[in-house]
């Protein structure tokens, strides 16, 4: 079963959803964010910090790909 992104509810970080996709089997190529706390944590092959804006961003992962 894949992951789904935690509710707001919870308290689970994105370093820990991803370390959590990647016990799902698969590797996250690219993690994009405006803030650093977005890149923090490893559990990607490439980041990018993007620059910050007023407007909400929204969080995506780019490309994802299984190992099995």
């Amino acid at each position: 079963m894949a992951a789904s992104w935690p509710s707001s509810s919870t308290s689970t970080t994105p370093p820990a959803y991803r370390a959590q996709i990647e016990d799902d089997g698969y590797t996250i190529i690219q993690n994009v964010g405006n803030n650093w706390t977005d890149l923090n944590g490893g559990h990607a092959e490439r980041t990018y910090k993007l620059p910050t804006t007023t407007a909400p961003s929204r969080r995506c992962v780019i490309g994802a790909r299984t190992s099995r």
